[in-house]
């Protein structure tokens, strides 16, 4: 896939991700159904074309299942600290969205340095 073609696929302008131009409310939802279909798809083709350009399978695995062990340390700490911060303020959600949105932020003002 071409660069420019994955981008589009990521931002989902391509035309299978396109519900909005059917009135029938079945037609929509079986169109979405479509699109979540092609995005799996589309998904798993992005990760096979990398796994098959790679030489090192073997690294890249190892580094895939250590940042999926790392998301899940890091989404069970954060959870605990949030609670340990506003124990018995009765703020937990709060303090959950700011701790999310405040990560959030930081993803996207990653690509702005890079």
């Amino acid at each position: 896939m071409l660069e420019a073609e994955q981008e589009k696929f990521i931002l989902g302008v391509t035309s299978p991700y396109r519900c909005y131009d059917v009135s029938d409310e079945t037609q929509q939802q079986q169109k979405a159904s479509q699109a979540l279909e092609y995005f799996i798809v589309q998904v798993n083709n992005i990760h096979l074309n990398q796994l098959q350009q790679t030489s090192e399978t073997h690294f890249l695995v190892s580094v895939q299942i250590l940042d999926g062990i790392g998301a899940g340390i890091f989404g069970v700490l954060s959870v605990l600290m949030v609670a340990d911060l506003a124990k018995g303020t009765g703020r937990f959600n709060v303090t959950q969205g700011m701790l999310n949105t405040a990560i959030g932020v930081g993803a996207g003002l990653s690509n702005v340095k890079a």
